[in-house]
């Protein structure tokens, strides 16, 4: 079985509200065209809480349709707070576990 090359989608700069729909149009067009789509955050990463419902919806997305989303790395620092912040890392499932921090649920 051949696999197609995953995209790979580099996201950068303020990854907030003001850029949410940038965002999402990336998302979703990295998605459509692509079996897989790994994204890479910058360790230095700004952003807020709408960032993590567009890659919420985005995992939906994927995962209705057949697709497989990732990140190219474990969340950071900032995105780490932040998933704290929001309750996230509350009631991690396994594929919240996974998808987050490549490994089981934190402790």
């Amino acid at each position: 079985m051949i696999f197609a090359q995953p995209s790979h989608l580099s996201l950068e700069g303020n990854l907030t509200m003001r850029t949410a729909g940038a965002i999402h149009a990336q998302l979703l067009g990295a998605l459509k065209a692509h079996e897989e789509t790994v994204i890479s955050l910058p360790s230095d990463v700004q952003i807020d809480i709408s960032f993590l419902q567009l890659i919420e919806a985005a995992r939906v997305y994927a995962k209705v349709s057949g697709k497989r989303l990732s990140l190219a790395r474990p969340a950071g620092a900032e995105l780490l707070d932040l998933l704290r912040r929001a309750g996230f890392l509350d009631a991690l499932s396994d594929d919240d576990a996974q998808f987050w921090l490549h490994q089981g649920k934190i402790q």
